[in-house]
């Protein structure tokens, strides 16, 4: 028996970007910015090596993803300086290499738990006052819907979220606004008389 298909809450982007604005702490808003910026899962953000960014290609490689997968996804412009903001702060007397975290947990060895990250979002949203049913999860989704708003094709969306079937990436169709689509309503529409 299947189970009935329940749609994520989808956050307009004004939401997202003031989630993201009201981020005091450098590390927490870099992380933000990866997952709503660039559609990454909560796992993989957390994961990242330095090496990982490219500033010069605007790519962020992710290694050994879901199913094994390795891929690349783009890099905003706004999530790069708020990750050279992070940087300044967190790694200026430090020395490093392309190999390391680039969100170092508590213990150096170790990247930040992906808890850590949920934990943040469940403060930031209950601040914010917004949808309980709002997750770590929803700006990967929020990053797909709002990219089909703006006219990306679905296949692109389909390789930089990493889904291995085209039909996980179709879903994000449903959960679009109709107005970015150019949709009218049949009683929207010019009466002839």
């Amino acid at each position: 028996m299947r189970r009935p298909q329940s749609f994520p809450v989808i956050p307009s982007r004004d939401e997202i970007l003031n989630l993201i604005n009201a981020i005091q702490n450098k590390k927490h808003k870099a992380i933000f910015s990866l997952l709503y910026g660039s559609g990454l899962r909560v796992s993989e953000v957390a994961s990242l090596k330095i090496g990982d960014i490219c500033s010069k290609t605007m790519r962020v490689r992710v290694d050994n993803a879901k199913h094994n997968t390795n891929r690349y996804t783009i890099l905003s412009d706004e999530s790069l300086l708020a990750l050279r903001d992070y940087f300044r702060t967190e790694f200026v007397n430090k020395s490093y290499s392309p190999c390391d975290w680039l969100f170092p947990g508590m213990d150096e060895n170790q990247h930040i738990h992906v808890k850590t990250i949920k934990n943040t979002m469940i403060k930031l949203k209950t601040k914010m006052k917004m949808d309980s049913r709002v997750s770590t999860h929803t700006l990967r989704h929020c990053f797909a819907t709002h990219s089909l708003e703006d006219g990306i094709q679905p296949v692109l969306i389909q390789q930089m979220l990493g889904h291995k079937n085209f039909q996980t990436s179709s879903a994000y169709l449903h959960m679009t606004s109709k107005s970015f689509m150019g949709v009218k309503s049949p009683l929207d529409s010019d009466r002839v008389e």
